[in-house]
């Protein structure tokens, strides 16, 4: 993450500060797998940001409030942000400000 005043990072909170690292360490994890964005809304309210890659199973997904995440067939979903796996079919509920990798050639499981 880019902070150009490192001030104002440290006079945040204890807990937003550590909102912002966790963020970042999950921005970094997915990183080299975003090319191509596409943006989830509900008419007028931005619910995430997907970005699909045309060589590539893996779809990164950061949600920004509660909704329904459609998918196109089975998906192992690993949510970055506590660090769970889980499979869903057609769709799961996105949590706000959550990271995930969705991944249509993973084997089934839970971590």
């Amino acid at each position: 993450m880019c902070v150009f005043n490192l001030r104002q990072l440290e006079e945040l909170s204890r807990a937003d500060q550590d909102f912002v690292r966790r963020a970042d360490a999950e921005y970094m994890m997915v990183l080299e797998k975003m090319h191509r964005r596409h943006l989830i809304s509900d008419e007028d309210r931005w619910q995430g940001v997907a970005w699909p890659r045309d060589d590539s199973p893996e779809i990164v997904l950061v949600s920004f409030t509660d909704f329904s995440a459609e998918l196109d067939g089975p998906q192992e979903v690993h949510d970055l942000t506590p660090g769970r796996t889980f499979r869903a079919s057609e769709s799961f509920e996105a949590r706000p400000w959550h990271t995930y990798l969705l991944n249509s050639s993973s084997s089934p499981g839970e971590r």
